[in-house]
């Protein structure tokens, strides 16, 4: 994986990848990333070095972010750029997404 992360862009070769903590990763996979998208962060994790590259407003912003929500940093800008998917993460087709899953609907559906 660190061979390609460093010679694959060279070569021709795209390589994605996805961890739950970019600690986690090797330094030097994580350093040859282009583009690089951050969920909701712990705020430990958040003070990693591998996330150097967001500005400070942003790393505070990643440790609250809502559900859905994410940071991308990519080349094509010059500042990190805040995304909400418009659909829940679980809904595979258009009518699950208007389904209504309050707390309230959920106790009424379940008799709680």
């Amino acid at each position: 994986m660190l061979d390609i992360a460093e010679r694959g862009r060279s070569l021709g070769v795209i390589l994605i990848g996805a961890q739950q903590t970019a600690s986690e990763v090797e330094r030097r996979i994580v350093a040859n990333a282009a583009i690089r998208v951050v969920g909701r962060l712990d705020a430990a994790e958040a003070e990693r070095p591998e996330y150097r590259y967001l500005p400070p407003s942003f790393l505070q912003r990643a440790v609250i972010l809502p559900q859905g929500t994410m940071i991308v940093q990519q080349p094509e800008l010059p500042v990190p750029l805040p995304l909400t998917f418009p659909i829940p993460a679980w809904a595979t087709k258009a009518e699950e997404a208007l389904i209504d899953n309050s707390t309230e609907a959920l106790e009424k559906e379940f008799g709680l």
